[in-house]
């Protein structure tokens, strides 16, 4: 075996390179160098090209290629079998659209997120809660966001009632959240309503027995008097 590779050699590791890359990290049709429309002529047509290319028969004497030829070799039928047939190319074609709309969804909350950690950072409260919003709005069921939603909603006396809403779906999202609970309750103790807070805690203490958070905040709750209700009343308006 020589110790260097000819130039047509070194022309095919480059070529291999390229498609063990596709094969990695594209779709059907890239992969076979075919687009959407492509007929079916020419699927077949590039998928027998690329076949007769990289068959591990015809590069004997590259022992080294043997496992990436295979893996190729593996993926290229698996694109063709599907690309093939019209039915399943249509099918695949409706998954690759839901999966870019996911995508760019995802990009978005992300951007969304980061937008409302840096307010935060800030101090910007009304731009935290508007950049939080906006990723709930494409994924209503990530309880995280809700969360970090109702924590900061609750810093705001006005916004309360609804920090107590998002806070109460992500539990319902997430039922084994600890700190949803504890968030919150904490929300119903500024609320002057302690009780609420304690049948919380308690369920945390269901759900983990050895929570020290929660076994503090039922002790606290629980050791509260009840207040009159017009100190009841005097309270809340200073909030």
């Amino acid at each position: 075996m020589p110790s260097e590779l000819s130039s047509e050699q070194s022309g095919s590791a480059k070529e291999l390179q390229k498609y063990l890359i596709l094969t990695n990290n594209s779709n059907h049709c890239q992969r076979l160098g075919v687009t959407a429309d492509s007929s079916q002529k020419d699927i077949k047509y590039s998928f027998y090209c690329l076949a007769r290319k990289f068959h591990p028969d015809r590069h004997m004497s590259r022992p080294d290629w043997v496992g990436p030829l295979q893996h190729l070799m593996a993926a290229l039928p698996k694109a063709y079998v599907v690309l093939r047939d019209d039915h399943k190319r249509n099918n695949y074609g409706k998954q690759l659209a839901l999966a870019s709309i996911r995508s760019e969804a995802e990009e978005s909350i992300d951007d969304s997120a980061k937008l409302a950690v840096n307010c935060q950072r800030d101090a910007n409260i009304p731009g935290a809660i508007f950049w939080l919003r906006k990723c709930i709005i494409p994924a209503p069921k990530d309880a995280k966001h809700r969360m970090s939603l109702g924590v900061i909603l609750a810093t705001m006396p006005l916004h309360r009632r609804e920090a107590v809403e998002q806070l109460n779906k992500a539990v319902e999202l997430d039922a084994w959240n600890a700190d949803a609970y504890l968030q919150l309750g904490e929300v119903y103790e500024v609320m002057l309503l302690p009780w609420r807070s304690k049948v919380l805690c308690t369920k945390v203490l269901d759900l983990y027995p050895e929570h020290a958070m929660a076994r503090q905040r039922l002790e606290k709750v629980s050791g509260e008097k009840k207040k009159p209700m017009s100190r009841l009343i005097s309270s809340w308006f200073k909030k």
